[in-house]
């Protein structure tokens, strides 16, 4: 037998992958929508989060795909919410404050998570990607 019987997924052509809505039955392929493989870029790559001040993330879609059409909110980096939003080119760019972020652990390579929302089509999908920095108190 399969490992989840009953568990369905939509079929995403390549390179799509099946995301989480984050709310509806998780055993249900309606439950999640085809998003494109985002990108993540988070600059700048040395994050002091002594000083105040804002940091960003690009976050990129791939070639083929325009981020205008998806609609991306609810984006947050490590517990900060992002205080701006806005589209240049084929990127999301999303702002936020430094002193906003929680838990963070210092080091040279820093793994920070991107997570957002994005809705097409009246449906809606969960998206995260990563980046490393490099984070000192």
């Amino acid at each position: 037998g399969t490992p989840w019987p009953g568990r369905t997924r939509p079929l995403c052509p390549y390179p799509e992958v099946a995301a989480y809505d984050g709310t509806s039955n998780i055993e249900l392929a309606a439950s999640f929508m085809c998003v494109p493989p985002i990108k993540v870029r988070i600059e700048p790559e040395t994050l002091n989060l002594k000083s105040k001040g804002e940091f960003i993330a690009f976050i990129t879609l791939p070639e083929g795909y325009d981020v205008r059409d998806w609609s991306i909110h609810d984006v947050s980096c490590e517990g900060a919410s992002a205080v701006k939003g806005m589209i240049a080119g084929n990127t999301y760019i999303a702002k936020f404050n430094r002193q906003d972020l929680q838990n963070v652990p210092t080091g040279d390579a820093v793994v920070l998570t991107v997570k957002g929302a994005f809705h097409r089509n009246e449906k809606e999908a969960l998206i995260q990607g990563t980046d490393t920095a490099r984070v000192m108190k």
